[in-house]
């Protein structure tokens, strides 16, 4: 007797909220950075944390609105984020050591406003994205969604052939395998 598919357990309705409501705020955060505390437009980062603020809104409004593509979206989003942060806290990180070894005093002005801004952005890129990545990943042990799982029934055997035991060499004695190969050495056919 085999139970209906199941289904992965579903996440709990108000951590689906909070992380939704989290994802739109992070949006909202990021596209406030980028369009209005950045004095100077570059396209790369303009275009890059822009579409990256899209994504976690949608993610965000998906999860609070309980889509059934929204986990996934979520998981590939806080991915996504993750590895940019990583990318652009290292990116700071180096242009912390450039400065302040390359210009000397002055440049460890402009290095502590940037190890300020690595700082600042470290929670927003790296933590609640490596978090959510946690969070939102299936536990070991669910059941797949497509596997029927079996009840009170053990599994079959699998139908392996058993192997016949070889019969044992018979054993000759020294005398009679000499005479035997003498006698194919000489040609006849009579034992000597």
């Amino acid at each position: 007797m085999t139970k209906e598919p199941q289904n992965p357990p579903e996440r709990p309705a108000q951590k689906r909220t909070v992380m939704g409501a989290l994802d739109v705020l992070g949006a909202v955060f990021m596209l406030g950075c980028v369009w209005i505390a950045l004095p100077a437009r570059w396209m790369p980062i303009d275009a890059g944390f822009t579409l990256l603020a899209m994504l976690l809104a949608a993610s965000g409004v998906g999860l609070l609105t309980q889509q059934p593509w929204a986990e996934k979206v979520a998981l590939y989003v806080a991915s996504l984020t993750l590895v940019v942060g990583l990318c652009f806290v290292t990116a700071l990180g180096y242009t912390v050591g450039s400065l302040s070894g390359l210009y000397g005093p002055v440049g460890m002005g402009g290095a502590t406003i940037l190890a300020i801004v690595a700082a600042l952005l470290l929670p927003y890129l790296i933590v609640f994205p490596a978090a959510q990545v946690y969070f939102l990943l299936p536990a070991r042990n669910a059941p797949k969604p497509d596997a029927p799982v079996a009840v009170d029934k053990p599994r079959p055997r699998r139908n392996v052939p058993k192997k016949k035991p070889e019969p044992e060499p018979k054993s000759k004695s020294k005398s009679e395998s000499k005479s035997k190969s003498k006698s194919k050495s000489t040609g006849s056919g009579e034992e000597q």
